[in-house]
């Protein structure tokens, strides 16, 4: 492990860029790069960019981090807005088998479930569960989980348990042809 000056950050900075700063600030890092999809905004990210070290990449994060070089140690801030998707699972996936060891990943994803007109029924729980699977796909999903079990924080603990099988897949499989030691 490095200090945390010798870091790089990776985020999605988004107007504010809150958690640059913080790194910055804190963490003495000066090797950031914000990815944002919304070029159409290209001149009031330009505007609140608080430090001139931190570098805009324009696009999905899908688009981007397969771009980008992963040979030094990264602290990567996936901070999605949207409900957990097979495209963000990807780039997890990406960076469980790209990044340097001692490198940190932080995955947030809204996990806000749907909620009914009138009180829990049977036709919303069907329907929380099809979402799920909708996004992520059938096969990450366990067949045990119903839609009852995605209400509160329920859907919050379904997808912190798929992002954690596929980072434990990724490493499995990146650490396969190593020695055991």
């Amino acid at each position: 492990v490095a200090p945390p000056q010798k870091y790089r950050y990776v985020g999605f900075g988004s107007i504010g860029f809150h958690d640059f700063s913080l790194f910055h600030q804190r963490l003495g890092i000066h090797d950031m790069i914000s990815i944002e999809s919304k070029a159409h905004l290209r001149k009031r990210f330009a505007f609140n960019r608080p430090y001139s070290c931190i570098r805009m990449r324009w696009g999905w994060s899908y688009d981007v981090l397969p771009l980008l070089s992963w040979t030094s140690r990264s602290i990567v801030w996936l901070d999605y807005d949207e409900a957990l998707t097979s495209k963000m699972l990807e780039d997890i996936q990406l960076l469980a088998g790209a990044l340097r060891s001692g490198s940190a990943l932080v995955v947030t994803v809204n996990a806000n479930p749907l909620r009914p007109e009138d009180g829990e029924d049977m036709e919303i729980q069907k329907k929380r569960r099809a979402d799920l699977v909708a996004k992520v796909g059938e096969e990450r999903v366990s067949p045990t989980l119903s839609g009852k079990d995605l209400s509160d924080w329920g859907l919050a603990s379904a997808c912190r348990g798929i992002i954690s099988a596929e980072i434990e897949k990724t490493l499995a499989d990146r650490n396969a042809p190593l020695p055991d030691q």
